[in-house]
């Protein structure tokens, strides 16, 4: 893990790799290094600061108040790409078991994109499962998500 920021990218022929984003680092190109081709960087519409990023709802009811909440979203992620992965506790995680979570997408209102990571433990896992099935339930979708998640389960290697 680094302290500096970084940005990763997937080259045309599906390669992931990721560069250190320097302070001199405008619009520019760069080549994958597995395959060579070329990949444009956009740090112009790019943001690295999390606390930029916003959004907030609040009702009487709190979260689970259907049509007495107030959505402010104005900075929220418009998410295209999330991505998850186990922390090694040696080699990042501090010697702790942590887990990650990065999204990607467009700022609402902006075309700005952001990439917003969050660590959580084996707890923070299963709270955001289970809140995202009672928030299906409450919808009225648990149904049809719990066979969402059986399709996208059989595709998973």
């Amino acid at each position: 893990m680094t302290d500096q920021p970084f940005l990763t990218f997937d080259c045309e022929n599906g390669h992931r790799f990721a560069i250190v984003v320097t302070d001199e680092m405008l619009d520019y190109e760069v080549a994958c290094p597995c395959c060579g081709a070329p990949v444009i960087l956009d740090t112009q519409n790019t943001r690295f600061d999390p606390r930029e990023l916003g959004g907030d709802f609040a009702g009487p009811g709190g979260h689970e108040d259907w049509g007495q909440t107030v959505i402010d979203a104005r900075h929220a992620i418009l998410v295209h790409r999330m991505g998850f992965l186990r922390v090694d506790p040696d080699h990042g995680g501090r010697g702790q078991e942590m887990y990650a979570t990065l999204f990607e997408g467009r700022i609402n209102q902006t075309v700005d994109i952001a990439k917003v990571m969050l660590f959580g433990d084996l707890g923070c896992m299963a709270h955001v499962i289970t809140q995202l099935y009672h928030l299906g339930r409450r919808a009225g979708v648990s149904d049809e998500l719990v066979e969402l998640c059986k399709a996208r389960w059989k595709e998973m290697p």
